[in-house]
């Protein structure tokens, strides 16, 4: 295991576990701001990790909390991490830790552990996490905004429209309105966009969805059609980063624009994400970013309506371009599909 520069703080705790205590571990990074929060299942016990969690916590910038399970691993390894994974949920912003980037992972059996809680938490839609499929070893020396994914979210019709016919400036969508018609036909509160009150099954991935997002590229046709988003940018804390090969006069300083490619686009989004994920939004620029193979997650809020015009979602791919589904989440007038781009 290569040298690292020592962690800030590790602290031993024992969980309320539902055979007695639960023993875990957290690793903090040195610096001092809200991070990731990584929850790691070991293949062999706490203490053997710990040169490996300690590597993994310096050189990513995360948060690490290090679980020691029982055996056998069903039910009684499962029970545990689970039980322990909810905990780091509930308690990450205390733990110096980002609820809205929690992320887990194993090594050995403890994978295949970390495999079942995910699958978990998808059925049960809570908590919010990224399973890393990968050996933990694997984000040692890498940085954190490495591990920031890039994710494209959008309404759609059934027929794969993202606008009516005859959109533009000053005319928005054109004739499709209703594709947003959800935002606002439910009675629970969005905890990040003010005014929004959606059904609970979109509130709970909507909101989920945005904390995750720290950075959004859109194109120009999306730019122009949305009045330039005032300004501003389409999320209330996340930059926006335009991509066009046209010079942009309206642009504001908060705003950037980049002229030389979809890479450099996201590169530009990931270094204003600071960690978090990056956004996309248009067609041109999804179908870009698939051609370049950055995108990560394809999130359909798919509305039940046949709009027969106007601009396509999807736009002509150089090849086939495979999914995963993750989920599938019905809700009052839209249904959410949630995809991983299969690699």
């Amino acid at each position: 295991m290569p040298d690292h520069p020592a962690v800030r703080l590790v602290a031993d705790t024992r969980l309320r576990g539902v055979a007695g205590p639960l023993p875990v571990r957290t690793y903090w990074p040195a610096a001092t701001r809200t991070a990731p929060m990584l929850v790691f299942l070991p293949a062999d016990g706490i203490e053997r990790a710990d040169a490996l969690c300690r590597a993994v916590c310096s050189s990513a910038g995360v948060v690490v909390l290090c679980v020691s399970y029982r055996k056998p691993l069903w039910p009684d390894g499962r029970c545990d991490a689970i039980l322990a994974t909810e905990w780091a949920a509930d308690h990450a912003r205390e733990l110096d830790a980002d609820p809205d980037r929690l992320l887990l992972a194993g090594e050995g059996v403890g994978a295949e552990l970390a495999a079942a809680v995910a699958s978990h938490a998808r059925e049960r839609g809570w908590p919010p996490l990224v399973h890393l499929a990968i050996d933990p070893s694997q984000l040692i020396n890498s940085e954190r905004k490495d591990m920031s994914k890039v994710i494209s979210a959008h309404a759609v019709s059934v027929d794969g429209y993202i606008t009516g016919r005859n959109p533009g400036p000053g005319r928005g969508l054109g004739e499709a309105n209703m594709l947003f018609d959800w935002y606002f036909n439910g009675d629970t509160p969005s905890q990040t966009f003010d005014g929004f009150t959606l059904s609970e099954p979109s509130a709970r991935l909507f909101d989920t969805l945005a904390g995750r997002v720290g950075a959004i590229v859109a194109g120009r046709n999306t730019y122009d059609d949305s009045d330039h988003f005032g300004g501003g940018s389409p999320h209330p804390t996340a930059r926006l980063i335009l991509l066009s090969h046209r010079p942009a006069p309206e642009i504001t300083e908060r705003q950037t624009l980049v002229t030389t490619g979809i890479e450099d686009a996201v590169a530009a989004a990931r270094q204003a994400a600071d960690g978090k994920d990056v956004g996309l939004m248009g067609g041109g620029v999804l179908a870009s970013a698939m051609e370049a193979g950055l995108v990560d997650e394809v999130i359909l809020h798919q509305v039940p309506i046949l709009l027969g015009g106007g601009r396509p979602f999807f736009q002509t791919l150089p090849k086939h371009v495979h999914l995963r589904l993750v989920e599938s989440i019905p809700a009052p007038g839209v249904t959410h599909l949630h995809y991983e781009v299969a690699r």
